[in-house]
């Protein structure tokens, strides 16, 4: 077992319901959870056995991880100069609906640490630019290291990397995929390479295959992968989206460029993810900005700033996809309505967190002062503030509050409806048939 997955050290996880920390509220079936997780080395903060902990919250209140310390993971402080660019830091990628949640961990390194801690990993030399992926799993509360890439592969940045999951074609159990796409450039031109993980699909480990790059020329800001009509979407949000079927033999690459006028310079610097998001939404992939619609008025003048909704929908034809406007809405609107008032929030134009993954049409925003930050919902339909909630996420300094760093989580059912983890064997034995999967090859 040269790489085996590592499990946390502790006692064997214990197939029942926390009441203080394992079950979201009875209303929820989706949360909002922060990216940036802490880490704990209390046991007062875990029940035994358990390397997860989850304090919940209703949207538009910020849900939060904690993960257990252990020996095999080791643990290093926080640098006091955070930059979400570096892999310094623990990081959520990727969850499903399943309960499954994705997570890079944090290479140790030799900055100028402040206090906190943050989970840390010493790479081995034959990854050591690898951070270390770790899958977690919110109903057992478990989680393990993916085996190490190898000298020849290896992962490079988190914002290319994405989880996806289905269920076999014996019906028997799920298969997870972690797939990142590497774009490298030569004489101009770039080249893409797609790197995949999958134990039950039989690659053998880690595989990477040649795959093709549409956009050419031009370079990739990775901002995240996303999952959507059972293919893996990775987004650029100054230029567009890439998609495949990461499951398929030889992958095929499909360009799906933003909307007409939104395009960018490319800009490795820029923190597109205060103003832009896609997600999906009710089914649909929809892309939000918030923008200067006259520029003509005077740029940043309250009556031309502008909050659009697209969704991408398929052409007659069903080989091209085309974006639809659906809302267009200037922000003084919101401001003006009684149900923005109400809540003593300033007006300023706010930072756009995240869609709802339920409802088509409504918006979450953070709202922050040097005093109070907020999150709240809002029907671009009517203009009405559905929701507003202060909220706190103490791992990731509120200038970087952004989409970036939130995602919305569909949750299990038995998560949703409070059960203990005994009703659910099933689903735990779906679970523990990966993980054996992933030992049994190691």
């Amino acid at each position: 077992m040269e790489h085996s997955p590592h499990l946390f050290d502790g006692a064997a996880p214990k197939f029942r319901r926390d009441e203080r920390m394992a079950a979201p509220p009875r209303e929820a079936t989706w949360v909002i959870l922060a990216c940036v997780p802490s880490v704990s080395s209390s046991d007062g903060d875990f029940e035994a056995g358990d390397h997860l902990a989850f304090d919940w919250r209703d949207p538009p209140g910020v849900s939060l991880l904690t993960l257990r310390q252990s020996d095999s993971v080791f643990v290093s402080p926080a640098p006091r100069d955070f930059c979400p660019d570096r892999d310094d830091h623990p990081y959520v990628v990727a969850v499903d609906s399943a309960g499954g949640l994705l997570l890079r961990g944090a290479r140790r390194s030799a900055h100028d640490f402040g206090p906190g801690v943050a989970l840390g990993f010493d790479p081995a030399p034959s990854c050591a630019n690898d951070g270390g992926y770790i899958l977690c799993h919110a109903t057992l509360r478990m989680a393990y290291l993916y085996p190490p890439c190898s000298d020849e592969y290896r992962l490079l940045y988190a914002g290319n990397v994405g989880m996806i999951r289905r269920t076999a074609a014996d019906g028997d159990h799920p298969i997870r995929l972690l797939a990142e796409l590497q774009i490298e450039s030569g004489n101009g031109i770039h080249r893409a390479t797609l790197l995949r993980y999958s134990q039950e699909l039989g690659l053998g480990g880690w595989a990477s295959t040649k795959v093709n790059y549409p956009p050419g020329r031009r370079s990739w800001c990775g901002d995240g992968v996303i999952v959507h009509a059972g293919m893996l979407w990775w987004v650029d949000l100054s230029f567009g989206l890439l998609t495949c079927d990461a499951f398929a033999a030889k992958p095929d690459m499909r360009f799906v460029p933003l909307p007409e006028g939104c395009k960018l310079p490319y800009s490795s610097d820029a923190d597109h993810a205060k103003h832009r998001c896609v997600n999906v939404s009710d089914g649909e992939l929809a892309f939000v900005q918030i923008h200067d619609y006259d520029t003509a008025a005077g740029r940043g003048a309250p009556s031309t700033i502008m909050i659009s909704m697209w969704t991408l929908q398929q052409s007659d034809a069903g080989e091209e996809s085309v974006w639809s406007l659906r809302h267009r809405v200037r922000v003084d609107e919101i401001w003006d309505h009684v149900t923005y008032r109400k809540t003593m929030m300033p007006r300023r134009v706010p930072v756009l967190a995240l869609l709802h993954p339920k409802e088509l049409g409504v918006v979450f925003f953070f709202q922050i002062t040097s005093r109070n930050s907020w999150m709240f919902a809002v029907d671009l339909v009517t203009r009405i503030v559905l929701e507003c909630k202060k909220y706190k996420m103490p791992q990731l300094p509120t200038m970087y509050h952004s989409s970036r760093h939130v995602r919305a989580w569909e949750l299990p059912h038995s998560i949703c409806r409070g059960e203990d983890d005994e009703t659910d064997g099933t689903y735990a034995a779906l679970f523990f048939t990966s993980l054996l999967y992933l030992i049994a090859a190691c």
